[in-house]
């Protein structure tokens, strides 16, 4: 359970950025083209989720993956804000931010495929229920 309470710290921002994200895009895309949006706009707003996830966590993932990767569990309810700090006095700033650039770039196509791939199943089974 190493990293666990690093991980909850990180996914509330993430998912909360995520379907935000997502949800302020699409809501924009269908002032300009109405409630039956094209694909291309659904993947869209889901490139926008993903992006909005990783930009609303980054630090946390950072600070997530170093207490996993430690040879000693980490102790006490602070361990987050204590690696935080540590990372930034050790490289500065910027190192909250290293490997963010990958992140985003696979976020892209994952995001628009899962939110995509979910809005038009549901539409379909909506036709084929009525439900």
């Amino acid at each position: 359970m190493r990293g666990f309470w690093a991980t909850v710290a990180r996914e509330i921002p993430a998912y909360g950025a995520f379907y935000t994200g997502f949800e302020f895009a699409k809501r924009n895309f269908q002032e300009r083209f109405g409630k039956e949006l094209p694909v291309w706009a659904l993947l869209s707003s889901g490139s926008f989720g993903g992006v909005s996830y990783w930009l609303a966590c980054y630090p946390l993932d950072v600070v997530k993956s170093r207490v996993q990767l430690s040879d000693k569990p980490l102790r006490g309810i602070f361990y987050v804000r204590d690696e935080l700090v540590a990372i930034a006095r050790e490289g500065g700033m910027r190192a909250l931010f290293k490997g963010l650039s990958p992140s985003l770039l696979r976020s892209i196509p994952a995001a628009a495929a899962t939110f995509a791939g979910f809005e038009l199943t549901r539409e379909f089974l909506r036709e084929q229920t009525g439900i």
